[in-house]
């Protein structure tokens, strides 16, 4: 049997997660190295800004397909939307403390550095956690229940993403 001409769209987010994981910046360790608050905080405003939510664009689409097949949000898919929202008002609270800092002048005194590091962190920690949950549950889930002919054009629409 000749192999497809498409990556399989569970591959495509299992593949996201690894380069993700790779980039994630662990906040609590920089509360001891202010000297590297600046860069940590501008790779993490693309991670969060860009790559967490191109990310959750690609796994709606997924999501949306599953959920035709088992007639609405239940189980790992009512676990999948609770969590994006979560992980949504993280993101929005740290952009919104991020703010009201000045990138240039970081200082270890200013209690918004220290709550963007802490929401950062614990923006990180949800995300791992949800990558974990993704990996075990609902990926193994779309794995037995897309039909074939579904999986190149589900492919298609998260690769134009």
């Amino acid at each position: 049997m000749d192999a497809p001409d498409f990556v399989h769209p569970v591959d495509i987010l299992l593949e996201e997660h690894r380069k993700i994981s790779r980039y994630i910046v662990n906040f609590s360790n920089l509360l001891d190295n202010p000297a590297e608050w600046e860069s940590a905080i501008q790779n993490a405003i693309q991670l969060i800004n860009h790559d967490f939510v191109q990310h959750e664009r690609r796994e709606a689409i997924l999501v949306n397909e599953l959920e035709k097949l088992m007639g609405g949000k239940i189980g790992p898919l009512e676990m999948v939307e609770k969590e994006h929202r979560q992980l949504d008002s993280l993101r929005k609270r740290f952009n919104q403390t991020l703010g009201k800092i000045d990138l240039s002048a970081l200082d270890g005194t200013d209690p918004n550095v220290l709550e963007l590091l802490d929401i950062g962190n614990r923006l990180v920690w949800a995300k791992k956690s949800h990558f974990f949950k993704d990996e075990h549950f609902l990926f193994a889930a779309a794995r037995g229940v897309l039909p074939a002919e579904r999986l190149r054009e589900i492919a298609w629409k998260m690769e134009a993403i």
